[in-house]
């Protein structure tokens, strides 16, 4: 299986996307490689490589995350995509105006200087919309199955096993 990891600043990888994001991105392969001779850790075969794959050169930046909340996150924040300490904290990239509504959506913008760094205060949860998000082809419309919470992932936050589907385009690495 071909994919792509994603690689938000707390863990998600991920391939060239179609839509308003896009990422560079490495091959990783030597199928078949060797697992590592020093390994001293009880699980057979670290380090070896299975299957060929793509994973995100850089991390998910701030610009891209605010196009993923553009999307999805206008009216209402149903899943609590933006965090607020993304507007307030220095490490935070991330500002947030308006209301939230239809009269006064949400409107997200980079931070000055801050486009190109790292997205801070992204959970686990999180980095699995955006992996739904990117795999779904970057729509537009509110945080739902055809949005955040179906793709690589199916009905994210609402289910006991966390698996990736068969097939997914963009996921959280292993």
């Amino acid at each position: 299986m071909r994919g792509t990891f994603l690689g938000v600043a707390a863990a998600v990888l991920l391939p060239i996307a179609a839509g308003a994001v896009s990422i560079d991105v490495v091959d990783v392969g030597d199928l078949g490689n060797a697992p590592d001779p020093l390994n001293t850790n009880s699980v057979p075969g670290i380090g070896s490589v299975s299957y060929n794959y793509s994973i995100g050169t850089y991390e998910v930046f701030n610009s891209q995350y605010v196009d993923f909340l553009s999307s999805v996150a206008t009216v209402g924040d149903t899943f609590g995509l933006y965090n607020t300490s993304m507007g307030s904290s220095a490490r935070g990239g991330i500002s947030r105006t308006g209301a939230g509504t239809t009269g006064d959506p949400y409107v997200y913008s980079s931070k000055l200087d801050m486009g190109d760094k790292p997205v801070n205060y992204v959970s686990f949860w999180d980095a699995a919309r955006f992996a739904n998000w990117l795999h779904n082809d970057q729509p537009t419309g509110a945080q739902g199955p055809g949005t955040t919470e179906d793709g690589a992932y199916i009905n994210v936050g609402n289910q006991t096993t966390f698996v990736r589907q068969p097939g997914a385009k963009f996921f959280i690495p292993t």
